[in-house]
């Protein structure tokens, strides 16, 4: 037989193996290809579904490190403050002492609104006894805790202010501490 004469602009073509089509995966998706073709370097544009997840699960591992340790300096940063506070407290206790022989006799929360100061009569609100201060603002506990400082002095001879503390500041533990005219415990 005869081979046939292709008509003019057309070509039949006879798919071999080398020029079928094969459906490969790339970096980007799918793609197809002719068999025995490299891919380009477009095809190889992109990150993959879980290359995307590791970066993003990277990121919010870094992200909650870092608010766990921002928040336990904060906490820090208050137990600071509140031994410094207790300190400042009892500075102005012992000035009190050698001005008048003995602590003052209370049972007061401190910083609360009937005892911001104390003046010569002891602990009192702010327009009435601080006209000569020892202490013209008792400070507040800072928060999250809340508690205010707790005063007692029961016959003047000592005192007692408790307090607690988050994480342990200044050689203390955290819990719940009591200082005295002798120390801190």
């Amino acid at each position: 037989m005869r081979a046939m004469k292709p008509k003019s602009g057309f070509t039949p073509h006879v798919p071999t193996r080398a020029t079928l089509l094969k459906c490969v995966l790339t970096r980007s998706g799918f793609a197809f290809r002719r068999s025995g073709l490299k891919l380009s370097r477009a095809e190889h544009a992109g990150f993959t579904l879980i290359e995307l997840l590791v970066v993003i699960s990277i990121i919010g591992t870094l992200a909650t490190l870092s608010v766990v340790s921002l928040n336990n300096a904060r906490a820090k940063a208050r137990d600071a403050r509140r031994v410094s506070d207790v300190r400042q407290i009892q500075t102005a206790l012992e000035l009190y002492y050698f001005d008048h022989d003995g602590y003052p006799i209370a049972a007061a929360l401190l910083g609360q609104t009937n005892y911001v100061c104390l003046g010569n009569a002891g602990f009192s609100s702010l327009g009435t006894a601080c006209a000569t201060p020892y202490m013209r603002i008792i400070p507040t506990n800072p928060g999250p805790i809340g508690t205010p400082y707790s005063y007692t002095g029961v016959d003047g001879s000592g005192y007692s202010i408790t307090f607690s503390l988050e994480t342990g500041a200044g050689g203390l533990v955290p819990g719940l501490h009591t200082a005295f005219q002798d120390g801190v415990q």
